[in-house]
């Protein structure tokens, strides 16, 4: 059996909101930060860009602080409130089906404590939610005349990351071959279709095999792999005398015959002649490169079924034959292998021979050959035998 290992390129990454952050910002007239970058979480001074000022307060120098802000020249981030919005509990689908269905404005005007904005940043798909936490006019941390802060939690929409592993999708395998399914390192959890939770899973079945995985920042990716099983040839082997031929079912692109289990060296015809007594198999490949062995053929060259070639256990015998449930040997003086095979070639019983008795009770009734086999893997006995 071959065994395959196919990493799996996951694909189809979702964004997430995994990790809430805290910003605020001052009065406009004051002489601290007023504007907040929501991409990078960090305050920003009126030197800076006005393309990445997200949030920027709009309070004229003199009145009191609302925390009312728009956004900088050429940001075009835009919101939507929305305090139907648990903070604690939300998913982007949810998020974005907001978003969609309110009326976006670049301007935010008296925002409340608790009030939930949904920001759609810089005319990009990517999301943040925002928390309204504490809006304090009174605020003094500026020294300054014009005072006031407004703090908020936000979460900000990321995506899974591209460093993911390489995936062959479609998979073709031989019959009774396996292949290992990987979903690669760095994931905090794995969900296969199949109900395993592992990283990697074994299969040998056609089918299309699809994983989930999770990352520590709760970003989820899928892929799917399609796993084809291919099916070797048909093959058999055809006696003539002591002439062998592998009968295919279809087309083959290599033939390799073998003796008592081993390859036999230039023999990758589809027939071959033997000449050795044994159990002869035929090995074949097909188009699809998948290989199949056929059954065991015990071959006496020259059809001789006599016991005075086995010259080393030549005074082996059994009795009684016929029989109806066991039978004897007598001059067994060392165990042996043996093999039992029915009338239509087939092996039905390998073994130790460790005592003088065999039992047959579990057996059809018929004539069956039974041939001891030496360390070589040479038959040194061969008989038939009747069982009633």
């Amino acid at each position: 059996m071959r065994k395959l290992l196919i990493v799996l390129l996951l694909s189809g990454c979702l964004s997430t909101f995994s990790q809430t952050y805290s910003g605020h910002i001052y009065h406009i007239g004051g002489t601290l930060h007023a504007s907040y970058d929501l991409v990078d979480r960090t305050p920003l001074f009126s030197s800076a860009s006005e393309l990445i000022k997200d949030i920027k307060n709009t309070d004229l120098v003199g009145t009191s602080f609302t925390g009312s802000w728009t956004t900088g020249t050429g940001n075009n981030t835009m919101f939507v409130k929305d305090n139907t919005i648990d903070f604690n509990t939300f998913s982007s689908t949810q998020i974005t089906n907001s978003y969609n269905s309110g009326v976006p404005a670049s301007t935010v005007t008296n925002p409340s404590n608790g009030d939930i904005f949904i920001a759609k940043l810089r005319s990009t798909d990517s999301f943040a939610v925002i928390k309204i936490t504490n809006i304090d006019p009174t605020d003094s941390t500026c020294a300054c005349s014009n005072v006031g802060k407004m703090t908020f939690d936000f979460e900000i929409e990321e995506s899974c990351p591209e460093n993911i592993p390489e995936l062959q999708d479609n998979v073709s395998i031989c019959l009774d071959d396996d292949v290992i399914l990987n979903g690669g390192v760095g994931y905090s959890s794995y969900s296969w279709n199949t109900g395993s939770n592992a990283q990697s899973i074994t299969v040998s079945d056609s089918g299309m095999y699809v994983l989930t995985v999770t990352d520590d920042n709760g970003c989820i990716t899928t892929d799917t792999a399609i796993v084809t099983v291919l099916f070797p040839p048909d093959v058999s082997i055809v006696k003539t005398d002591d002439l062998l031929t592998a009968n295919v079912s279809e087309s083959v692109t290599m033939y390799q015959w073998l003796l008592n289990g081993n390859e036999i060296t230039g023999a990758n015809l589809q027939s071959h002649q033997a000449t050795e007594n044994g159990y002869y198999q035929v090995k074949v490949q097909g188009t699809n490169n998948c290989w199949n062995t056929s059954e065991s053929l015990v071959v006496e060259v020259g059809n001789e079924t006599t016991i005075a070639r086995y010259s080393s256990e030549s005074s082996l015998t059994i009795y009684p034959n016929p029989t109806n449930d066991k039978i004897y040997f007598k001059n067994l003086s060392t165990p042996m292998n043996y093999t039992l095979i029915n009338a239509l070639g087939q092996i039905v019983k390998v073994g130790i021979l460790n005592s003088n008795v065999l039992e047959l009770d579990n057996y059809s009734a018929g004539i069956y050959k039974l041939l001891t086999i030496d360390q070589n893997n040479k038959i040194r006995y061969s008989t038939n035998l009747i069982k009633n």
